[in-house]
């Protein structure tokens, strides 16, 4: 079932938008599986995220991630455009490009991200809030829109390589045995809507 996104004018209110809860952790051995969300408006600069994390002890390897796509239906997988976003708890470890499992350009400087982390009722979190500039989206993707009734396909991903805390979540179900599991081939549908 596709999620929705919603568009609106302005900049987000993170608390009033929907939470996408990461919660499928298909390789977890342990019970180890932390809590995890995305939420995610396209406003007045392109689309914002915000990401958190629910960790108690937080590995220096634990990242949160997304990647998406515009369009995903008209190109053979090798052949599809995507961008991919990581983070740690100390800000971005990289943005990308891709078209299929080739990396076409890093610029960590096309979105804006911003730490954060906190204590709420459900514990300590960390995370980031970021932006993707509508100017981003375009260069890639010249014909594409970010407009309400329009689908933007992706995943959002909480991974830790460290052997101790191990886990690999997504909030679609995903493959993580594929040799570039954060593509296309674990995407599903972000549907653009306007409240």
């Amino acid at each position: 079932m596709p999620f929705k996104i919603s568009v609106a004018s302005g900049h987000p209110n993170y608390e009033t938008l929907p939470a996408a809860k990461i919660i499928s952790y298909p390789l977890a051995k342990e019970d180890y599986r932390p809590f995890a969300q995305a939420r995610f408006m396209v406003g007045s600069e392109g689309l914002y995220l915000q990401m958190i994390a629910f960790e108690v002890t937080i590995s220096p390897m634990s990242r949160l991630c997304a990647s998406f796509a515009p369009s995903i239906q008209d190109a053979a997988p090798s052949e599809q455009l995507w961008i991919h976003l990581c983070a740690g708890k100390d800000g971005i470890d990289s943005f990308t490009a891709w078209q299929g499992e080739t990396l076409l350009w890093q610029e960590n400087d096309a979105v804006s991200l911003t730490p954060i982390e906190g204590e709420d009722l459900q514990g300590e979190y960390w995370g980031f809030q970021a932006l993707i500039p509508f100017e981003t989206f375009y260069r890639i993707w010249p014909d594409a829109r970010l407009e309400a009734g329009n689908t933007l396909w992706g995943n959002v991903f909480k991974i830790c390589g460290d052997p101790q805390w191990e886990h690999y979540g997504s909030f679609f179900p995903a493959d993580f045995s594929l040799s570039q599991p954060y593509g296309p081939k674990n995407f599903d549908a972000f549907t653009l809507v306007n409240y």
